[in-house]
């Protein structure tokens, strides 16, 4: 390549890269305020589902739900946490002290939600209505995917919205009719469905 030319290639490669960096969403307190309740819900549950199947299973043993509550109320107590990213206030609010006295397994013991491969529900039929909840689903579980297990079982360079999208259409559910889905994979699991569409691997 011409010398001359090397400036404006470094140039413009800088540039993409700072037009790709500022569209990713950075998941902090201030996000986490910013969005609605349902997409909490499904922030909350799709990270928990990522974590507790390809992380670590004994972290989460209380119901998602409580955790966005507690997470609620404690990013409005304390601005100063506003600017960590929800991942890190997330998991304290699963450990002491804010954490409940739960049943906690013994080395040997499998959670009985966790004999099923990705929990007992947590299928198409979560998937109905298409709501901000899918959004955060697929928000919550590719954060945790991304950071906790470095992508080793592929990666997802699209938005978020494009997977929610995606798992909508092969479920079948449609936006204006929450009670329509295709049948025949209603049981599929999510994760199931989103690692359909994770990236083709490059050719060596």
């Amino acid at each position: 390549m011409n010398g001359k030319y090397l400036p404006l290639l470094l140039g413009g490669l800088a540039f993409l890269a700072g037009v790709v960096s500022s569209n990713a969403t950075n998941y902090d307190g201030r996000w986490w305020l910013s969005i609605d309740q349902q997409q909490r819900d499904g922030f909350v549950y799709g990270f928990v589902v990522c974590y507790s199947n390809l992380v670590d299973h004994k972290l989460f043993q209380e119901s998602y739900r409580t955790y966005t509550t507690r997470l609620n109320g404690y990013l409005r107590a304390h601005p100063e946490s506003l600017a960590e990213p929800v991942e890190n206030t997330l998991r304290s609010m699963a450990s002491p002290p804010f954490a409940k006295p739960v049943h906690r397994p013994a080395p040997n013991e499998t959670p009985k939600e966790y004999t099923v491969k990705w929990g007992a529900n947590n299928d198409g039929d979560e998937w109905r209505g298409a709501t901000s909840w899918n959004l955060g689903y697929v928000e919550g579980f590719l954060e945790c995917y991304s950071r906790d297990t470095k992508s080793e079982y592929g990666t997802f360079s699209k938005p978020p919205e494009w997977y929610a999208n995606a798992i909508a259409n092969w479920y079948g559910v449609k936006a204006d009719n929450p009670a329509e889905i295709n049948a025949s994979r209603e049981n599929e699991k999510i994760p199931e469905v989103l690692f359909r569409f994770r990236d083709e691997p490059r050719a060596r």
